[in-house]
């Protein structure tokens, strides 16, 4: 206010952006005025490229994620219950086979095959049904209920290459 005392509106701008205060403000905002003119830049570039985006592909592709979303929901519904069906059609010849039995255990990695094992003994589990101790090929005792079996064989199923038997 004392400044427009004694100058004009135009000299008292001039000598506030000529102090020292002015200076060392200015000299704080340098870098935050470079990052918005850098995001400005790079604002104007995304535009520039949304503007060659077909809205109506673009429409067709989120349709399309979309459908795919539900169908691969939908295969993890239908593998659910087909595993949940295989499961209850392999209980009575689970519970008919004798101890001594080869079966096929789900591998605990996706990537790995089938482990193939011996029906040891039947024990109580933790609900109605049973599980059955095996002894698989790998030379480790599993614990395992009726949905971690895969398959039953009356004879020993081939061997996977393995390091214990030596076979290729």
């Amino acid at each position: 206010m004392n400044l427009l005392q004694r100058h004009t509106l135009a000299e008292a701008k001039e000598l506030v952006e000529r102090s020292f205060g002015q200076y060392l403000a200015t000299l704080h905002l340098t870098p935050q005025r470079q990052a918005i003119a850098t995001l400005e830049a790079e604002l104007k570039t995304i535009q520039q490229r949304l503007v060659t985006i077909d809205r109506s592909q673009l429409a067709t592709y989120q349709k399309l994620r979309e459908r795919l979303h539900q169908d691969q929901r939908l295969l993890k519904i239908f593998q659910q219950q087909a595993e949940q069906e295989r499961s209850y059609e392999l209980l009575p010849l689970l519970m008919a086979v004798p101890l001594g039995t080869w079966v096929h255990l789900k591998p605990t990695v996706a990537e790995q095959p089938p482990l193939p094992a011996v029906l040891c003994h039947q024990v109580a589990g933790s609900g109605q049904l049973p599980h059955w101790v095996c002894l698989a090929a790998d030379g480790r005792f599993y614990v395992v209920a009726v949905e971690h079996i895969l398959g039953i064989y009356p004879i020993a199923p081939p061997c996977p290459p393995c390091r214990h038997c030596q076979k290729p």
